[in-house]
């Protein structure tokens, strides 16, 4: 039963995702596909890993084909855009990500993907863009946290702290935003500890966020400040 098949190894692939074992992921959602080429969530799988593996035309062909299966879901749309951003064919990324925030089932989270697109090509529209998104749902923690981010990169400092702190407050056991906000610490001598402590925070809540551990490894490095768990 080749249906059945392909279920399996679509849930596999899951759970290597969810272990950051890309590559065993992609093999398993490729294995789901040739078992069943109408298996829309295993294109759009495999197309998102495809563009966070770095490979943009495999991912523009697959992400393109989940459209074709069925074009009412967002999250191919979203990494559609992603991915032709990165090949910079910019007017196209555009036209997907207003797809991609029209159909979502999270507008909020997808406007924030887009403006942290925007943000990265340093694009004013991007901080306007984070305000849409905490518009749509004021509880987006993804659009706190990178729009900490964003104003930390214009040397806006307290009003990032501001936002790092409502990211927390919201969602205290998040891996994501004690790695991002113990990255912004960590660039002000009198609070290295705090960074410190909100990266052993993330890795105790992910013990595979290598980003955390390599930023404590430098610290150690650098301040003589204790870098492993």
């Amino acid at each position: 039963m080749p249906f059945h098949e392909a279920e399996h190894r679509f849930k596999a692939g899951i759970e290597a995702k969810h272990q950051n074992d890309l590559l065993t992921a992609l093999g398993h959602f490729q294995a789901a596909i040739d078992l069943n080429p109408h298996y829309f969530e295993a294109y759009s799988e495999a197309g998102a890993i495809a563009y966070a593996l770095g490979d943009f035309d495999g991912a523009v062909l697959q992400l393109r084909q989940a459209i074709h299966l069925d074009p009412h879901q967002g999250n191919p749309y979203l990494f559609l855009a992603l991915t032709l951003g990165e090949l910079k064919q910019h007017d196209e990324a555009e036209a997907q990500f207003q797809k991609a925030i029209v159909i979502s089932d999270t507008p909020s989270v997808a406007k924030a993907v887009y403006a942290n697109y925007l943000g990265a090509q340093k694009r004013p529209e991007a901080e306007q863009a984070f305000k849409d998104a905490l518009e749509l749902d004021p509880d987006c923690v993804m659009a706190w946290r990178d729009y900490a981010r964003l104003l930390a990169s214009q040397d806006r400092d307290d009003e990032a702290e501001t936002m790092f702190r409502k990211a927390l407050e919201i969602q205290p056991d998040s891996p994501a935003t004690h790695l991002q906000y113990g990255r912004f610490l960590s660039f002000f001598d009198h609070r290295l500890r705090e960074a410190v402590s909100h990266l052993h925070r993330a890795l105790e809540l992910d013990p595979g966020l290598q980003q955390a551990q390599e930023l404590l490894d430098v610290l150690a490095e650098e301040q003589g400040l204790a870098g492993g768990p």
